[in-house]
């Protein structure tokens, strides 16, 4: 018989997380939904969500996932240029996207978080925090080497 809170293993690994960064590759929001929530359709939450942090957000480098009226909407709403990179076209060998590579560098900071790795969390919702605890963790760190450095 299956488990009446449901099985949350299944939930997460069936879970998608959207990170909006600043260009130096920092968290600033984050949201995990369902995997078949679209990316264009959890942007507005996504955005409203920076902007409370981030209030001067002006510009945005992203996929080709986030297209559509409901991001071009939510933009001009809050006010902030939508620019889309595409991806190279196709060819021999490997190419670097432009401004991918800070994303895919952030993914995998956090992805050096064992509770994010290992899906222990139950909710979305705790899922997300660990986010937020990752960079926190990663932020620190990087305090704490930086005072070292500046008082020897």
């Amino acid at each position: 018989m299956p488990d009446v809170r449901g099985n949350w293993q299944e939930i997460l690994a069936r879970a998608k997380r959207l990170c909006l960064l600043a260009s130096a590759g920092v968290l600033v929001a984050a949201i995990v939904t369902p995997a078949d929530v679209t990316d264009r359709a959890a942007f507005p939450t996504l955005l409203r969500k920076a902007r409370r942090v981030a209030p001067t957000i002006s510009h945005l480098w992203v996929d080709k996932g986030y297209t559509g009226r409901a991001v071009i909407s939510a933009a001009a709403g809050a006010g902030v240029t939508v620019e889309v990179i595409s991806g190279p076209k196709p060819g021999r060998g490997f190419i670097v996207q432009p401004r991918r590579w800070v994303v895919e560098r952030t993914n995998g900071w956090i992805n050096h978080c064992r509770r994010i790795d290992r899906h222990y969390e139950t909710t979305l919702a705790a899922h997300e925090g660990f986010l937020y605890l990752s960079q926190i963790a990663l932020l620190l760190r990087r305090l704490d080497r930086s005072q070292l450095f500046d008082t020897l």
